[in-house]
């Protein structure tokens, strides 16, 4: 979701007094926009078919302007999904080729090599048309606005999704690189740990729990997470959400695309100038590209 709130900021600004909802099928992804005040209802769902049906059903009693799916989803998805809705336009993304459709459809092509944010503005297009000039960072909405101040501090997440562990970088070498930021630098470290890398944690927690220079954060609500990676000024992370987060911080992020990975990072990298992707099917010693590029950061 954090790739998309550049779009919601621009339609907030062309369109003041919009109101959006949200279908979404992962909890944790409401938790950055739930707070921006034209967000109007937030509807929750699973792939299911019981319980997709009896989603669109509800959406279905309502009356929308425009629907949109947002960018990566399958046309054929985003299609069928928005046939079944009560909108008077309904913007559709395709890679390759599209079904023509009559009447209150907006059918957008997306460049597979065009990075998220940018092809889930294109598609706002359909709403607030050519007219944007400026393209905003990514931003996570609190409920209040903090004052984080940026701390001597790296960021280190080792997890990813369940669904994608190719995208997982060794835990013996995060080790070494940690250990090498604590005896070459003053930077401290925190370790984010999350549910679904519990393992890697508990593996990391075996070298350095003690250790005073670094901190272990874990079991903490999306939102206590991002405030904590926001007073970071550097972040280290495999291909994952959380390096997303860390760009709408301005952190100077350092993302690991594993040898393994099939990831499109043209497509998913974090949105931000000051993020540099280590892609090791181009690297030799793994652990040396990686303190290679910390050392240009810090």
């Amino acid at each position: 979701m954090i790739l998309f709130t550049p779009a919601l900021q621009i339609l907030s600004q062309k369109i003041p007094d919009i109101k959006i909802d949200f279908l979404i099928f992962q909890k944790a992804s409401v938790f950055p926009i739930k707070n921006h005040p034209n967000v109007n209802n937030v509807y929750f769902s699973d792939f299911s078919f019981k319980e997709m049906i009896k989603t669109v059903f509800d959406l279905k009693k309502i009356y929308y302007d425009y629907s949109l799916v947002t960018t990566g989803v399958r046309y054929w998805k985003s299609l069928s999904f928005q046939s079944l809705l009560n909108s008077k336009t309904k913007i559709v993304e395709y890679i390759d080729f599209h079904i023509p459709t009559k009447g209150n459809y907006i059918n957008i092509k997306r460049d597979i090599n065009t990075h998220f944010v940018l092809s889930n503005i294109n598609l706002i297009k359909g709403i607030v048309g050519n007219t944007i000039t400026n393209i905003p960072s990514p931003k996570y909405f609190f409920k209040e606005n903090l004052n984080l101040k940026k701390e001597n501090v790296i960021g280190i997440h080792t997890g990813t999704n369940l669904n994608f562990k190719e995208k997982r970088w060794n835990p013996e070498y995060y080790k070494e690189v940690i250990n090498w930021i604590i005896n070459n630098t003053d930077i401290n470290v925190k370790i984010f740990v999350g549910p679904e890398e519990k393992e890697e944690g508990a593996f990391l927690k075996k070298f350095f729990y003690k250790n005073k220079r670094v901190l272990f954060i874990e079991d903490k609500s999306l939102d206590e997470v991002s405030e904590e990676i926001g007073k970071c000024k550097y972040f280290l992370n495999n291909d994952s959400g959380l390096g997303h987060i860390a760009s709408c911080f301005n952190c100077k992020i350092v993302v690991i695309k594993t040898k393994t990975s099939k990831a499109n990072l043209n497509q998913t990298r974090p949105f931000s100038k000051v993020a540099k992707i280590i892609d090791m099917k181009k690297e030799g010693n793994e652990i040396e590209a990686v303190i290679r590029e910390l050392k240009k950061i810090f």
